[in-house]
């Protein structure tokens, strides 16, 4: 599809707003945050955006303006920010826009999408840390100015030249970034995951695992998918592997798998015997799922969130009591209590018995 000139500086002028506000975003975080990841990166990345605006404006001139005036002064089109917009929120408000947009609203908040804002690479980067997200958006914003540039290799893209280096310039610092830290991938892997777990494909018989995630809210506890203590790159991977093996046209044939994976993934977050009995009678109609295998994945589950609670509260009692010790005899003796306490409580902690569930895991169908 062609893009005429003034729908090229329109998509320039739009991604350099959004620009500015990621900077600003920016700016604060590192204000308010001390311990904000990865400062250096985005203090080069807001130093970068800050000259901006002076590259899509700044060599725009008016030589005719002491005969036709400002574009303040004259008929709006989309050849300068004041026209950009004014025709923005006119066309907005045009009746028939106006109607689509407060139905797709309505569409929108009837239909909530934990793959739009949550469960998406942003969403998932930013659960665990901002400044990558944040690194992530600028080169997603990059990416549209880029298009709207080089769309033509003509005078226009010579014109803004220096706000296409720009773009080159913020893509190559949020580049250092990508490729020093595995998180993006393993945010992009477990978005893919998702999108098979949570896929509404057409053809897909088995629609009722996204409707029963939907029901049970399982974004919150899927996310903890990027928590590295808890799941490793390894593991996501293998469940991508497993996943991808059986998708065929967006969807896994494969309804047992999927479920094994959503619960393994929530793990002992998922517990509670109401809401896996709402699960169970959701899937009591559907053909193939192996409800033996489900229920030793959630006993496993319940299994894992007791263990949890357990060393919890035995940390809980342990920081009390050092800090009750620290009171009377110091910090040095509470930090020593502590550490003895500690590797006692390791040498003498009962083995769990994990369940087996290797004969029980779910059969293909």
């Amino acid at each position: 599809m062609s893009l005429s000139d003034e729908e090229r500086f329109s998509n320039i002028v739009w991604t350099t707003k959004h620009l500015v506000e990621l900077k600003n975003q920016i700016d604060e975080s590192i204000r308010n945050d001390p311990h904000i990841y990865p400062e250096d990166t985005l203090e080069r990345l807001s130093s970068l955006i800050d000259s901006a605006w002076h590259l899509v404006v700044g060599d725009i001139s008016n030589g005719a303006h002491w005969i036709l005036g400002s574009s303040a002064c004259n008929k709006v089109n989309e050849q300068s920010l004041w026209g950009i917009a004014v025709l923005h929120h006119i066309e907005e408000n045009r009746p028939q826009n106006k109607e689509q947009e407060e139905r797709m609203q309505k569409f929108e908040d009837d239909n909530f999408d934990p793959l739009d804002g949550f469960l998406d690479v942003y969403g998932l980067l930013y659960s665990v840390e901002p400044g990558h997200a944040m690194v992530f958006k600028a080169y997603a914003l990059t990416e549209n100015g880029v298009y709207a540039v080089r769309r033509y290799q003509d005078e226009f893209s010579a014109q803004y030249e220096k706000f296409s280096k720009l773009m080159s310039d913020i893509q190559g610092v949020c580049f250092e970034d990508f490729s020093g830290n595995e998180i993006f991938s393993k945010a992009y892997l477990a978005n893919e995951i998702f999108q098979i777990i949570y896929s509404q494909h057409y053809n897909n018989p088995h629609k009722v695992v996204r409707e029963i995630a939907l029901k049970q809210c399982w974004h919150h506890n899927l996310s903890r998918i990027m928590k590295v203590q808890e799941v490793s790159f390894d593991q996501i991977m293998q469940w991508h592997k497993d996943l991808y093996e059986k998708t065929f046209d967006g969807y896994c044939t494969d309804i047992n798998l999927v479920l094994r994976i959503a619960m393994e993934i929530m793990g002992r977050r998922y517990h509670y015997k109401h809401i896996f009995q709402e699960m169970q009678t959701m899937l009591k109609d559907t053909k193939d799922v192996d409800m033996n295998a489900l229920q030793k994945l959630f006993e496993r589950n319940e299994m894992l969130h007791d263990t949890k609670e357990k060393e919890d509260q035995k940390e809980y009692s342990l920081n009390s009591n050092s800090s009750y010790l620290g009171n009377i005899y110091g910090y040095e003796f509470s930090e020593k209590w502590e550490k003895d306490a500690k590797e006692f409580h390791d040498k003498n902690k009962p083995k769990d018995v994990q369940p087996d569930t290797t004969k029980d895991t779910p059969k293909s169908s």
